[in-house]
């Protein structure tokens, strides 16, 4: 009885390149100084698009708009492949390779702003990780389970910072692309607090108040409080919510256009505190 193969189990479909010339050989180098998640829904929207560069940056920066992609635009960190599984062998084989437990450890020093999204972390399912090395970043396959810490050591200079731990369980190591594309989209761009903002939301009469298309809304009446930033025209973008809290108590929610999403506004709250922040789609903590 012969065998019918399709596949040649013994060879591989991907052929080794070499680059042997002195300067062929671009270096990638460590650090993972950008990362953040992707919702699951939307990973393949994103892998889809990598075949095309132009596609490719409208695909990021729509993720992001709509809050299907989370960017961590400043940190440090490592990633340990781990190494497969040994799972039983078959013939004259005593095993066979299984799955890696793959690590994504990331440090982010936006500390007091992100209470909320680190106590959460370890309840998302829905979260896809990647990260960005020199050139290149690099998305896993699949979804994480994860956890984040923010240990304080006895030294009195030493910066206090959230760690979180991206957990993958894969056969496939995270594939990377070239990064430059879409820097425009997942770059930290520095923005300018203005003194005087053209749009203030107050609530001394009604605990909602709307303006150029943002409603901001608060628990009670409060002629202290007031929400204020600089108004756009011609909005097209999704409609988002962000929270706002003061410690752990939730004071403002705010809906508003994607188009506002990174932009400034300055809260202030019940006692009279002024607080500065960009808008978000998610939680702002002060």
């Amino acid at each position: 009885m012969p065998y019918y193969n399709n596949l040649d189990c013994a060879g591989s479909e991907f052929a080794h390149v070499h680059a042997p010339c002195p300067g062929g050989r671009e270096p990638e180098f460590g650090r993972v100084r950008q990362s953040g998640f992707i919702k699951e829904g939307y990973l393949s929207t994103i892998i889809a698009a990598a075949v095309n560069l132009s596609t490719w940056l409208t695909a990021w920066e729509t993720g992001i708009a709509a809050g299907d992609i989370i960017v961590l635009p400043e940190t440090s960190g490592s990633f340990d492949p781990g190494t497969p599984a040994e799972l039983q062998g078959f013939g004259d084989r005593p095993s066979s390779n299984g799955p890696r437990t793959q690590v994504l450890s990331v440090n982010d020093p936006d500390y007091k702003l992100n209470y909320n999204f680190y106590n959460d972390l370890a309840n998302r399912t829905d979260l896809v990780p990647f990260y960005v090395t020199s050139t290149l970043i690099h998305i896993f396959d699949k979804a994480c389970t994860a956890y984040a810490s923010n240990p304080v050591e006895d030294d009195l200079n030493a910066q206090i910072v959230w760690n979180f731990q991206a957990t993958v369980i894969s056969e496939n190591l995270p594939q990377f692309y070239p990064v430059e594309t879409i820097k425009p989209a997942i770059k930290y761009t520095p923005t300018t607090t203005p003194v005087v903002y053209n749009t203030i939301l107050e609530f001394s009469a009604d605990t909602e108040d709307t303006g150029a298309s943002v409603t901001a809304t608060v628990a009670e009446i409060d002629e202290d409080v007031e929400f204020q930033f600089n108004s756009l025209t011609g909005t097209t973008g999704t409609a988002v919510t962000m929270a706002v809290y003061v410690g752990v108590t939730q004071e403002l929610t705010v809906s508003f256009p994607s188009d506002y999403i990174g932009r400034p506004f300055r809260y202030i709250d019940k006692e009279g505190v002024s607080h500065v922040g960009v808008f978000t789609n998610g939680n702002v903590n002060f």
